[in-house]
């Protein structure tokens, strides 16, 4: 990734930030490193290649965008500089962190997640999930203790501490 030229599209909207990629890979010789889902609604396209390409491709992207939505902002690095890859894909290892500990959970009884047993043995894994996947396995569960509304607004720790009850309760 160092000495390649990085270019960013944020845009509102994940068609937008679609097309835009799209478009930048028809325009010039770049590769699409991500599309970050940055939360509000707002995603981010990163690509990169030669100063030259990526300039190319990002104007015309975000031009492409503009005649369909909004393009919220743009950017040019010319040059990234050695150790922005740890800023540039933390979300894709967050991610790919987060499947491995789902991968590591795998007991025999308890609620499944994405083909991954959840139990009271293995709950204290629960930490590491994200909200979003927190609020997926408590949807999945038929006599959870909270309702689809409460779910949704969960916090966190709300979301830990029933999950875990209910784990408990499922074992006597």
């Amino acid at each position: 990734m160092t000495n390649k030229a990085l270019g960013l599209i944020e845009t509102y909207g994940y068609v937008l930030a679609l097309e835009a990629a799209d478009v930048c890979l028809k325009a010039a010789d770049v590769k699409i490193i991500g599309l970050e889902l940055v939360g509000g609604g707002f995603v981010t396209l990163k690509i990169c290649g030669e100063v030259s390409s990526v300039k190319v491709s990002v104007d015309i992207g975000a031009a492409a965008v503009n005649r369909m939505g909004r393009v919220v902002s743009v950017d040019v690095i010319s040059k990234t500089a050695i150790g922005l890859e740890k800023i540039i894909y933390s979300n894709e290892k967050r991610e790919r962190s987060n499947k491995n500990d789902l991968e590591k959970i795998v007991e025999k009884k308890g609620i499944n997640f994405e083909d991954i047993i959840i139990s009271s043995e293995n709950c204290n894994k629960l930490n590491k999930f994200k909200v979003v996947e927190l609020r997926k396995i408590a949807r999945q569960i038929d006599d959870f203790q909270m309702d689809k509304k409460k779910i949704k607004f969960a916090k966190k720790i709300e979301l830990i501490k029933a999950i875990k009850n209910y784990l408990k309760g499922q074992e006597g």
